[in-house]
């Protein structure tokens, strides 16, 4: 109820999987570069699509403790939260309307996430608000919470708002009950449909239909059957366009 009162738009609750929690993070203020070229270095991206790859030294001056190791063992409960983005400005995707929504959203988040820790410090938790900075994987901790499941298009498609949700939330060391995920038929309707991939314009989103547990790019991780998002791709696209958000993904899905 908090959480609905500051401003969610869904709220689930999950036990925290720790595999979700960033292995690397690092401090970009101590790096003096232009964005597009800290992304390239920071991600460490294919060489000849942005840029060179960071070498282990530049690593090792960005490098901060991991999230893993600052988190206690007792905060393992995660509520998880959902911002809807207005369904009209998605329909005006690559306009400066649907930009700013997008911005909107991002900048909410931040204030719903700082309300919803204090009440739980009020109450005597512990409470580690994270946004879409991390400290980890938003969108497996909303599957997790049963907000939804991953499509193609690589974003958490919820029964509500489909892809139109930004993920927030709260790690915590308060007892909740957690919820349980849910099973919406997204695989399977995306396996049919690839709207999404059709219509990404930078050929982010894979068109072929069998999903994969294997690390595909530099920027997607193994262990997880699922479609592979070509994150440099999208980047690259939003840097050559003089854009900071697409939102193709988004408002080509059937779930919208």
């Amino acid at each position: 109820m908090a959480a609905k009162h500051f401003g969610a738009s869904v709220v689930g609750t999950c036990k925290l999987n720790r595999d979700w929690l960033y292995s690397h993070r690092y401090h970009v203020e101590n790096w003096k570069t232009d964005a597009k070229d800290l992304f390239t270095k920071v991600f460490g991206l294919e060489k000849g699509l942005l840029g060179p790859v960071m070498t282990p030294e530049e690593r090792k001056k960005l490098q901060m403790p991991n999230v893993d190791d600052e988190l206690p063992q007792e905060m393992n409960n995660v509520i998880v939260c959902g911002i809807e983005m207005d369904y009209e400005a998605y329909q005006r995707t690559l306009s400066c309307v649907e930009i700013a929504e997008t911005y909107r959203a991002y900048s909410f988040d931040k204030f719903l996430i700082m309300h919803l820790a204090l009440f739980i410090n009020y109450m005597g938790y512990r409470a580690w608000p994270f946004g879409s900075y991390g400290p980890g994987l938003g969108i497996p901790m909303a599957v997790d919470a049963g907000l939804g499941e991953m499509g193609r298009n690589g974003l958490l498609i919820n029964p509500d708002f489909g892809p139109r949700l930004r993920i927030c939330g709260v790690i915590t060391d308060m007892p909740i009950q957690p919820d349980k995920p849910i099973d919406m038929g997204v695989t399977k309707f995306c396996e049919t449909c690839g709207l999404c991939a059709e219509n990404c314009p930078s050929g982010s989103i894979s068109k072929d239909n069998n999903r994969t547990s294997e690390a595909v790019y530099s920027t997607t991780n193994y262990g997880v059957k699922k479609w592979p998002f070509d994150a440099c791709k999208c980047k690259a696209y939003w840097d050559d366009h003089n854009i900071s958000a697409c939102g193709n993904c988004v408002h080509y899905c059937p779930y919208n």
